[in-house]
């Protein structure tokens, strides 16, 4: 991408409340993303030697055999190299490992194929003065897209199907220009206070290999209280499904992934038993309608979903016990946002 047409990096010194802010640890997932790598970090530790502040750049490296890890031992001394042997075969585990080595009260997961020009980090860390703030996200540019936005969202109910809308992916959608409450942080770039992180068990490995993870954890902590804000002073660009491709070998397998942690996310988290029921009416439906159709991609998630039941009750038992905020009033928030 030529950074020439970016904006150009603001003055950092000029921010009105730049001295208050805490140091966070700034957590890199990557399998076989050197070139990515070349391209990201450069941008990242610039912005970290701007603010001065002492955060940290973690690389977790899940099992590379490209040469990632020479490159960023030979040419990043300052990085904070984690290295994961053999490749754990998902996305959710180098996040939990890095943000378990993160020294810092606030950690920022970014996948590799992002690019950055500017302070994003600055602008994310003041919403953690607010001692109900979970997540922030910043405003995520998909360049391939129009540079639409994909981090601002909410949540819908139709059909039986619980997912997120994301107005800023449709081309000239009009977008807060001041912090809003969303559902949840994108994981290529979301913010977390790492210790209610690590008391909500991290990112759950039920989604494994990747998917929906990254809603999982913020809707859990919507649930305990605890919100997740936008912020549209902070970008960064995202390649979008670069990191994600190069762990599928066919685009049938990513659809396979998505459709089975969309039934996972659904089944662990809706605690609203009429909601959950027509889910489950709608779920017969979908099924029939595959078979039918001869679309095997349904069916093959619906069993492959089925046999992490057992999983699932021990999650489920677990958001009943602990959460306090129901699910229709989760809902009902942050739609009127919106809708």
């Amino acid at each position: 991408m030529d950074q020439s047409k970016w904006h150009p990096r603001s003055n950092l010194r000029n921010h009105s409340f730049y001295d208050k802010f805490m140091k966070s640890s700034i957590i890199v997932r990557n399998y076989n993303g050197k070139d990515l790598l070349a391209n990201l970090l450069p941008g990242l530790i610039r912005v970290v030697e701007d603010r001065g502040k002492g955060d940290e750049v973690i690389v977790v490296d899940d099992g590379s055999d490209d040469g990632s890890v020479e490159f960023v031992e030979g040419n990043f001394p300052e990085v904070i190299l984690v290295r994961i042997s053999p490749n754990s075969g998902n996305s959710i585990i180098p996040v939990n490992v890095g943000v378990e080595r993160a020294s810092n009260p606030i950690v920022i997961c970014l996948d590799s194929d992002v690019l950055v020009d500017m302070d994003f980090i600055t602008p994310m860390l003041k919403h953690f003065d607010d001692k109900d703030v979970f997540a922030v996200c910043p405003k995520i540019l998909n360049p391939r897209f129009g540079y639409t936005v994909e981090s601002v969202n909410y949540p819908f109910f139709n059909r039986g199907r619980l997912v997120g809308m994301l107005p800023g992916m449709t081309a000239g959608a009009i977008l807060p220009d001041k912090p809003v409450e969303v559902w949840y942080s994108p994981g290529n770039c979301a913010g977390y206070d790492r210790a209610r992180f690590l008391d909500l068990g991290g990112l759950d490995i039920l989604y494994r290999p990747f998917y929906y993870e990254d809603l999982d954890v913020c809707h859990r902590a919507w649930r305990r209280g605890w919100r997740t804000v936008y912020e549209p002073g902070a970008t960064i660009y995202h390649l979008k499904h670069v990191t994600t491709q190069r762990h599928l070998k066919k685009e049938a397998n990513f659809q396979l992934y998505r459709t089975k942690n969309i039934l996972l996310f659904t089944w662990k988290n809706l605690l609203d038993d009429r909601l959950l029921g027509m889910h489950l009416f709608w779920a017969l439906l979908y099924f029939m309608k595959a078979l039918i159709t001869g679309d095997l991609v349904y069916p093959k998630a619906l069993f492959i979903a089925i046999s992490q039941l057992k999983e699932v009750r021990s999650a489920r038992k677990r958001e009943r016990v602990e959460g306090v905020t129901e699910d229709r009033e989760i809902f009902s928030r942050l739609q009127k946002l919106w809708v």
